[in-house]
Parts: C-alpha cells; structure tokens; sequence
C-alpha cells in the first residue's frame, strides 16, 4: 500500500515536471523569437545611425563650403574696388533656391 501511494506521487511528480518543461521550452521558444526580432531592429537602426551620420557630415560640409563661397564673394568684391570703375567687373548675386 505504501509502495502504490509513492507510485501515484511519483506519477503526479512527472506529469507535474513534463508539464513545467514544456511550458519553460515554450517559454524559450517565445524569448528567442523575441531576441531574433531586436537583433534585426538593431541591425535596421544601426543602418539609419549610419545614414543620419552620412547626412550630418554632408550638412557640416556643405556650410563649411557656404562659408568659404561667402568669403570669396567678400574678398572678390574688395579686390574689385580696388579696381577702376571701368575696369570693375559686375556684381556676383549669390541666390539660393
């Protein structure tokens, strides 16, 4: 009598274990699929850091360019004044747009 109670405990024992073993695969199953879908959003956000950089250097390059067309516009208008009226070349007009 005693020997059949353990059987029966030991019964519910495995019963009770292979069911928390398929709810922990389970489980895994649900956290890899969730790690798999954020490696390829940082794979995705990675690429748009990469083209924000490549747009920010742009940008700096381009006003650094503005700048330097700027001071060469200034310096081409001193250096016409020092010209002869008759001599002095027409303005440069600078527009964006």
């Amino acid at each position: 009598m005693y020997r059949q109670r353990l059987r029966q405990h030991d019964e519910i024992l495995k019963t009770n274990q292979n069911t928390i073993v398929e709810q922990i695969q389970a489980s895994d199953a649900k956290v890899r699929h969730i790690m798999n879908t954020l490696v390829e959003r940082e794979k995705t956000y990675t690429s748009f850091v990469e083209k924000f950089s490549t747009i920010n250097d742009l940008t700096k390059s381009l006003s650094s360019c503005h700048y330097n067309l700027n001071k060469t516009i200034e310096t081409l208008e001193k250096l016409n004044n020092f010209l002869t009226v008759d001599d002095r070349l027409e303005a440069f007009v600078w527009t964006t747009g």
